[in-house]
């Protein structure tokens, strides 16, 4: 059976959206919170800025999103990339005493590729010197 690239597949929404949650804890002040991103199809760019308040809560934000889509979440100089999907609901913790520790909520598939997503994300900003001797189990020299 031939059929055309996605003819039979729902993986595309044209109006969906998902759903992110940030459930935040330590904030000692005020902090801001830009949630980007950028949809192809039809073409339409989000940028929500947001506050969150000091100490412990809970924001959630509805992203347009047509298919797999990256998503941005910027927090206190530090930039979340994220993969969403329509329909899909993403919840994922903040401590800001240690604001580099994000970590996924949900226990699903799409938990762990963002998990896979951060932890390259932060890998890839640290000085070569130190992936070295963190690959080889050694103190940085």
């Amino acid at each position: 059976m031939n059929t055309l690239f996605a003819q039979t597949s729902f993986w595309y929404d044209f109006s969906g959206t998902a759903s992110l949650e940030i459930n935040y804890t330590n904030n000692t002040r005020p902090n801001a919170c830009k949630v980007s991103s950028y949809k192809m199809f039809p073409e339409e760019y989000t940028d929500i800025i947001d506050t969150l308040s000091s100490g412990s809560g809970k924001k959630t934000y509805k992203i347009p999103v047509s298919g797999p889509q990256s998503v941005t979440l910027t927090l206190q100089g530090i930039e979340v990339p994220i993969l969403l999907i329509p329909g899909a609901s993403l919840a994922c913790a903040v401590d800001f005493s240690d604001i580099k520790n994000v970590k996924f909520q949900t226990t699903d598939s799409l938990s762990l590729i963002n998990g896979y997503l951060l932890k390259r994300n932060f890998s890839a900003r640290l000085p070569s010197k130190t992936k070295v001797a963190k690959h080889l189990n050694r103190p940085v020299t």
